[in-house]
């Protein structure tokens, strides 16, 4: 006799990584070599790599830890960029002043993976636990801690939450 789950799924709650048994999943999943990545704006990207950005904000949860993959969108338009930067400015002046210009970022980073970093744990939504200058209002924060840049940056298509990259990537990146 086959078991069956009371809960329905709304189309508001996540799917991806929303259960137990989809964590248990993933995990072995990712035993065999391939890994999660993570789509985000290039200079919050680059903020995580240079400006130690050590979270990050979704308006979604997950239960997944452990590495993932960095990929930077192709989308990003220059009022985005200037947002991001004054941010960035506003904790770290001097950092920010070392932030790649528009142009130069989106032809380095856009579409790319462009490294890699560990999600150690969730916080949840601020202003009930500021954790980090970088957790925003309103947003699961995503602890961050190990970043790394690859030198050689891939170009590979994103998707929105957390999506597979297969082995034979991973291989060549590391």
């Amino acid at each position: 006799m086959r078991l069956r789950s009371k809960k329905v799924l709304t189309q508001e709650e996540p799917l991806a990584l929303s259960s137990n048994f989809e964590l248990f999943c993933a995990r072995r999943k990712m035993s065999s070599g391939a890994m999660y990545a993570l789509t985000i704006k290039p200079l919050w990207l680059w903020a995580i790599l240079h400006a130690g950005k050590d979270v990050e904000n979704r308006v979604w949860t997950t239960k997944f830890r452990g590495m993932f993959l960095l990929h930077s969108s192709k989308a990003c338009s220059e009022k985005e960029y200037l947002q991001a930067y004054e941010f960035i400015y506003s904790i770290n002046s001097d950092v920010a002043e070392t932030a790649p210009d528009y142009k130069t970022l989106m032809r380095e980073y856009a579409g790319k993976i462009c490294g890699s970093v560990e999600l150690a744990d969730v916080f949840k939504p601020y202003p009930s636990e500021p954790t980090s200058v970088w957790h925003m209002e309103d947003c699961f924060g995503f602890k961050l801690q190990n970043p790394r840049e690859f030198a050689r940056k891939t170009p590979f298509k994103g998707a929105l939450k957390f999506f597979e990259v297969d082995k034979e990537l991973v291989s060549l990146l590391r």
